[in-house]
């Protein structure tokens, strides 16, 4: 089993392949990042940095998710000392709302299950959700107050793990694409990529969409497609609290409201639609009474790699024990970077995850 000096190669520089190689780096390890690109990922670019307590729901999964969560803040602290960053980490809550019948179901259940897991949660009548937030639309039914979700920056939480990765150790090579693999033993990895050929004891994809072509050079599916979303900021008054409804969520943004994320089958193209542009539109106008106008005044478009199973895929390759693979975190990707690369990192250097991941072996 690998030591804390082990030479680990990461491909991919989003918000996973970057905390991976933070607590890696901080761990000992010799990390070297490469990206194809020259920046913040797809996925990223798409996150509203929301961090909930139910995403994946509240049992398995959902567990992973809050565990993660409760990451962030001593994370937020950590980065912010070893760099001198704010990744912009508030416990700002967020409130689930109802606008029919069918929502009100669904809180209803969200409500009831919540409370078995521990969860922090208030229901809210139309006049105490108003209370809260005088710019919401009078059309409001109820809703689901989670008293301590959180909200990070996605891109400054991003430049701040990158930065302490650096100064930690990893050495970042931008424009550097993988193109072949070779096994050649346990612990003994060559690859060839489009500026040099390297070699690793420890090989991680975490190329979100783009690790399926990565991994098919070994003969392994892994079951991820990419599927867009974008978000829009329009001018208005801003909410204190995250609103969500219908799968769109509404924060508060320097701008004025950021709404987001669509979700829409682009390929390996993201780009702005006017369909989802649409969308965006019409949840701000639905939610907030003082929508001054629903032209956005800026927007963005992402990248996600979503699992055909519903959880992403964390740990080694069946038949490569030395090659990991870090993806399919499609929506959860900033939520669960912490998590996931302290489990890798455990699993990686110490020979034990020390929990069971079993639910997210790549492929299962």
């Amino acid at each position: 089993m690998p030591n804390s000096g082990a030479r680990i190669l990461i491909v991919g520089a989003g918000i996973i392949g970057r905390a991976l190689a933070y607590y890696l780096s901080k761990a000992g390890a010799k990390v070297v990042l490469i990206d194809a690109g020259g920046g913040m990922s797809c996925a990223s670019r798409a996150s509203l940095g929301v961090l909930t307590h139910y995403s994946g729901g509240f049992s398995g999964y959902g567990l992973f998710i809050r565990d993660s969560l409760a990451m962030h803040e001593s994370l937020s602290c950590e980065l912010f000392e070893a760099t001198g960053m704010d990744v912009g980490w508030s416990r700002l809550g967020g409130v689930d709302l109802a606008f029919d019948e069918n929502d009100e179901e669904k809180i209803n259940t969200l409500y009831k299950e919540g409370r078995n897991y521990g969860i922090a949660l208030q229901r809210l009548g139309p006049e105490d959700i108003i209370n809260l937030e005088a710019c919401i639309s009078r059309d409001v039914r109820g809703g689901l107050y989670f008293l301590d979700d959180q909200r990070v920056d996605p891109l400054k939480l991003a430049q701040a793990l990158l930065t302490a990765a650096v100064d930690a150790g990893t050495v970042v090579h931008w424009g550097e694409s993988l193109l072949e693999v070779e096994y050649c033993a346990f612990h003994d990895i060559s690859v060839k990529t489009s500026c040099a050929r390297r070699r690793s004891d420890i090989l991680i994809l975490a190329s979100g969409a783009w690790t399926r072509g990565l991994a098919e050079q070994l003969g392994v599916r892994i079951n991820v497609r990419p599927v867009g979303g974008q978000y829009a900021c329009f001018s208005g008054v801003s909410p204190r609290v995250v609103l969500r409804n219908k799968g769109f969520q509404l924060t508060p943004d320097d701008l004025g409201v950021r709404v987001g994320a669509t979700t829409e089958d682009v390929g390996f193209f993201p780009q702005s639609t006017y369909r989802g542009e649409s969308n965006l539109a019409s949840f701000y106008r639905r939610a907030l009474t003082s929508s001054a106008s629903d032209r956005s005044i800026a927007r963005g478009v992402g990248l996600r790699s979503k699992p055909k199973k519903g959880r992403p895929m964390i740990g080694p390759l069946r038949d490569y024990e030395s090659v990991f693979v870090a993806t399919g975190h499609y929506k959860n990707g900033v939520l669960m970077a912490p998590l996931t690369a302290k489990v890798l990192t455990d699993w990686i250097l110490c020979g034990d995850p020390k929990r069971d991941m079993g639910p997210f072996f790549p492929e299962r």
